[in-house]
């Protein structure tokens, strides 16, 4: 637990050109780790250990989306989503919400969570949507807004 805890220092201190610049088996082997803990461990003891797995993930999937290694890009936002869709951990999936990149495929599922049965991750939907300055609201589909829309109003927390 403890060397897991130190490579998430490392992974998030380090800057993206550099996790990039790794090795494709290096990156490889610390992704197959960090997803393993991050979807096998169902303790709630070590839920600090999954919300760093999905933070590792998070940053190995810009470093692979930098260096355009689409195969990997593709598996990580994959698992990303299925946690973020599966977990029964509210701070889960809000950790898995504000450290997925939000763009065409994955704003969809995020805005799934919109009606997410805890008010903690609808509000962090909306925080998220908010402060992305890349994707406005007018620029998301109309089915998209109107969930939105529709589902804030029907949010009574």
């Amino acid at each position: 637990m403890r060397a897991f805890l130190w490579l998430e220092s490392v992974i998030c201190a380090a800057p993206v050109n550099i996790l990039a610049d790794c090795k494709r088996k290096l990156i490889k082997s610390i992704f197959t780790h960090a997803l393993f803990i991050a979807i096998n461990d169902t303790s709630s003891k070590n839920e600090g250990l999954k919300l760093n797995a999905i933070r590792i993930s998070a940053k190995l999937y810009k470093a692979v989306k930098q260096k355009k290694k689409q195969e990997y890009e593709e598996l990580i936002l994959n698992h990303l989503l299925k946690i973020m869709m599966e977990d029964e951990k509210d701070l889960v999936r809000r950790e898995c919400i504000t450290q997925i990149d939000l763009n065409e495929k994955t704003i969809p599922y995020v805005v799934m969570r919109s009606l997410d049965r805890s008010a903690k991750v609808r509000v962090e939907v909306y925080r998220v949507l908010k402060n992305n300055t890349r994707i406005g609201f007018m620029q998301l589909d109309i089915a998209d807004r109107t969930h939105l829309i529709l589902n804030g109003l029907n949010d009574f927390e």
